[in-house]
């Protein structure tokens, strides 16, 4: 399916394929509490922190999964407090005379995804850090361009920001590219450099070709941590690529990079995002991909005038993801 116009909605409605895996995802966190007996253990008030030590499994791994059930309908809340629900309780336990899981999965294949997250609670799984280089990431980012455009972070982001009086985008990290390619689309005179590790610019200039943007969307490739990026640039994209331990490195090439009165646009995981059953799957998903510790947006905001930008503005929230802009003082 070629989509026109990347900053428009879908043409066709991906929410049944959505929801369809997001019941998967529930399905196995299912059976896997079942079998591992977190049901069980929870029919007293426990915190995550207290059930991942009676039951020797990562915390953050053990919270993220806690949320999924939560949102799923399985567990309650209260606090930092969970509890097992009375019909789970009553109808989950193997040794229930009204017993209903028969059907549940009593064992999780390699691949799985059950048995990545049992892997990752038992501390056996490698969990790269969030900027780390990880197998296939070219076909990995095929997907992730996928997911950007059917949960419309795409979409959002572009309805979310102005570049009406902007000459040059530069998208730092700009990955698989669809935002680039959206920008360039609403706004016709706008100029756009992706700058990206070699591989993933080879990605990026194959869809940006496959728009007919060649002419205004260039790649360029380089390691952001190491390579200096260029000046001149009038708005600048930092789409899910900043974090804490890179601050002191990007931020002040970034500061540099912009044009005095420049827009920063920052796409970044939020802590304090809306509860729902989405964004606690996402959340689980970054924990298992290296994002094992999100920060508030306030804190985020704090971060960017700390770095000298002013006009911190929260633009838009989706789900787990908030987009700022500021402006280069």
């Amino acid at each position: 399916m070629h989509i026109p116009n990347l900053y428009e909605k879908l043409p066709v409605d991906p929410s049944p394929v959505q929801n369809l895996l997001a019941q998967g995802v529930v399905y196995e966190l299912t059976a896997l509490a079942a079998k591992e007996g977190i049901f069980n253990a929870l029919t007293v008030e426990k915190s995550a922190s207290r059930l991942a030590s009676e039951l020797a499994w990562d915390e953050v791994i053990t919270e993220r999964v806690l949320q999924v059930l939560v949102q799923a309908g399985y567990l309650t809340c209260l606090g930092s407090q969970y509890l097992t629900i009375k019909a789970v309780s009553q109808y989950l336990p193997p040794d229930s005379p009204w017993f209903l899981a028969d059907s549940l999965l009593p064992e999780f294949p390699a691949g799985s995804f059950a048995h990545r997250v049992l892997q990752a609670l038992n501390n056996k799984a490698f969990t790269p850090s969030c900027h780390e280089r990880k197998p296939n990431q070219v076909e990995r980012l095929r997907g992730i361009g996928a997911r950007a455009l059917t949960s419309e972070f795409v979409q959002t982001t572009v309805e979310a920001v102005s570049l009406d009086r902007k000459k040059h985008l530069f998208d730092l990290g700009g990955g698989h590219g669809f935002y680039s390619i959206a920008f360039a689309q609403k706004y016709p005179a706008l100029t756009v450099t992706l700058f990206d590790v070699p591989d993933i610019a080879a990605l990026a200039s194959a869809s940006i070709q496959d728009y007919g943007l060649s002419s205004r969307i260039h790649t360029l490739a380089g390691n952001f941590l190491e390579d200096d990026i260029g000046s001149g640039y009038d708005a600048i994209l930092c789409s899910l690529m900043l974090s804490p331990a890179n601050f002191a490195t990007v931020l002040p090439k970034v500061h540099s990079a912009l044009l005095p009165g420049g827009t920063l646009i920052v796409r970044i995981h939020i802590s304090d995002g809306f509860p729902n059953l989405a964004g606690a799957i996402n959340r689980l998903f970054c924990a298992l991909n290296g994002h094992r510790k999100m920060y508030t947006l306030a804190e985020w905001q704090n971060w960017l005038a700390e770095y000298g930008f002013c006009n911190v503005y929260t633009a838009n929230i989706t789900d787990i993801v908030a987009v700022l802009t500021a402006t280069r003082t």
